[in-house]
């Protein structure tokens, strides 16, 4: 929809964005290294084509519970706190279930799982 409409672009940024606000990374050598970015642009016609979309006569339907999870943790860790960053993650997955949020510890590789 968003190609039809026209709207929607993506903005590779480089390491411009990241040089002027100090966004940094360690690689998997240990160094630090400016992060690439993108940028990607919304208006409000794409939000309006989704309403469109997704409504009725009555209302825009987005119910809560269509998605799996409503939250998503991202453990990222290395070196010698990435115990402690796996218990911390798992210990507040377990909180939020308890309280009745579907959380999920992301699996990707290269994070502390």
């Amino acid at each position: 929809m968003t190609s039809y409409m026209g709207t929607n672009f993506a903005s590779y940024m480089g390491t411009n964005f990241a040089s002027a606000f100090g966004i940094r990374y360690m690689n998997q050598a240990g160094q630090q290294e400016l992060r690439d970015t993108t940028s990607w642009e919304l208006s409000t016609r794409v939000i309006g084509g989704v309403i469109m979309t997704y409504g009725d006569d009555r209302a825009w339907c987005c119910r809560l519970d269509w998605p799996p999870y409503r939250v998503v943790l991202v453990p990222i860790a290395g070196g010698e706190t990435v115990d402690t960053v796996r218990k911390a993650v798992r210990d507040l997955a377990r909180r939020l279930k308890a309280e009745g949020i579907r959380a999920h510890v992301d699996p990707s590789p290269g994070v502390a799982r």
